[in-house]
């Protein structure tokens, strides 16, 4: 983890990192629904 100079910082960092998931999560997501949804699996 890298080191910060003030909180501000840190928690801005944890919501970026956050957000990177939340993005990599809703992609697989939208994948699965689209591929279901397309395939009528």
């Amino acid at each position: 983890m890298p080191s910060f100079k003030n909180a501000e910082q840190r928690k801005l960092y944890l919501i970026m990192r956050a957000f990177k998931f939340g993005n990599i999560f809703g992609t697989v997501a939208l994948a699965l629904y689209a591929g279901r949804h397309f395939l009528g699996v």
